[in-house]
């Protein structure tokens, strides 16, 4: 598998996870983690860098796997990307 299956793999629990959690999705956000995913080169590098420096972000139902941590950052940041959680 590579990156962007990870993602795409991450993408429902992602979005249902932005549904439920407004407080983290607006922490994420405000924090800056959306817009560094989103802006970055590898998103995938820039989410395992959120992974490692806040455990906290990720949720308790994803593996301790950093790989599998930071595909579900990506998928959430893109999630958190939408026009709706910019207003």
């Amino acid at each position: 598998m590579n990156d962007s299956d990870f993602v795409e793999g991450n993408r429902v629990q992602a979005v249902e996870y932005a549904k439920s959690n407004e407080n983290i999705a607006t922490v994420f956000i405000g924090a800056g983690h959306r817009d560094m995913i989103i802006e970055a080169k590898d998103k995938m590098s820039a989410a395992k860098y959120i992974a490692r420096n806040e455990p906290h972000l990720v949720p308790d139902f994803i593996i301790d796997d950093i790989q599998q941590q930071a595909a579900f950052l990506v998928a959430f940041a893109e999630e958190l990307n939408k026009p709706e959680y910019n207003q």
